[in-house]
């Protein structure tokens, strides 16, 4: 059965990168149902997190945040780091996609500070990028510039474009200045 699981969401995976997001879903959902019936824990809790993206893109965002109940704690008790701060990031673009931009912005710094501490500078990064988004939604302007400078210079090369788009971020804080 073991083989079965891993086979559906391999094929889901795939059906994701295809942009064939509905195929995607039912694939994920069957894989998803084989592993809590092997009682993989981890596995279904990863499963669920890989479904709960390919429902965002689709738009079922209450659906997609329902999948996660649990997945984070679920990697914190088998010291998966990494995908308890995925975790994170995916329930608060769910709840960024619901309209519930307080608890997605409580989530994405959840998330930010826990890709900083395990150092992985291009999670840390994507999600303070998704933080600034939801600050700007909420009329946040100038926090919205800051998290995205913030963003930028998270382990980001060097170049031309970071320079000059930090250089035009840094603009707002020099000119509110006292």
């Amino acid at each position: 059965m073991r083989l079965h699981a891993a086979a559906l969401a391999e094929e889901a995976l795939q059906a994701y990168k295809r942009g064939a997001f509905e195929q995607a879903i039912d694939l994920f959902e069957r894989a998803h149902t084989a592993y809590v019936e092997e009682g993989d824990i981890l596995a279904s809790a990863e499963t669920a997190n890989n479904l709960s993206v390919a429902l965002g893109q689709v738009h079922r965002f209450q659906a997609a945040l329902d999948v996660l109940e649990g997945t984070n704690q679920i990697f914190q008790d088998h010291d998966e780091q990494i995908k308890a701060a995925q975790s994170l990031g995916n329930m608060a673009a769910a709840y960024e996609g619901l309209g519930e931009l307080e608890q997605a912005e409580a989530h994405y710094q959840q998330a930010s500070r826990h890709f900083a501490q395990l150092n992985d500078p291009e999670s840390e990064r994507f999600t303070l990028q998704a933080l600034s988004r939801v600050r700007l939604r909420q009329g946040r302007a100038i926090e919205a510039v800051s998290t995205m400078r913030g963003a930028l210079e998270t382990g980001t090369k060097n170049t031309w474009r970071n320079r000059l788009v930090r250089k035009i971020l840094s603009l707002p804080s020099r000119i509110l200045k006292p």
